[in-house]
């Protein structure tokens, strides 16, 4: 439990700080930030998409979402 208590205060601190860093450079802070979220919200669809789509082409691979996701 507190390995997970951790961890999560980890990567809240790693988000934090790179919104932070991408925003405090040159004058256009907003459109740096927007950039940020958008590149992770583009990160969590790409995963999920990749494996529905992996499964919607190739339906009898048994582990084929898992390696198109990983592939990618």
């Amino acid at each position: 439990m507190l390995a997970q208590i951790l961890f999560g205060g980890a990567i809240g601190l790693i988000y934090y700080s790179s919104l932070f860093y991408s925003m405090d450079v040159g004058e256009t802070k907003g459109e740096h930030g927007g950039i940020h979220e958008a590149a992770i919200g583009l990160g969590n669809f790409a995963g999920p998409a990749m494996g529905a789509m992996s499964l919607y082409l190739w339906p009898h691979q048994a582990n084929g979402s898992a390696f198109a996701v990983v592939a990618c």
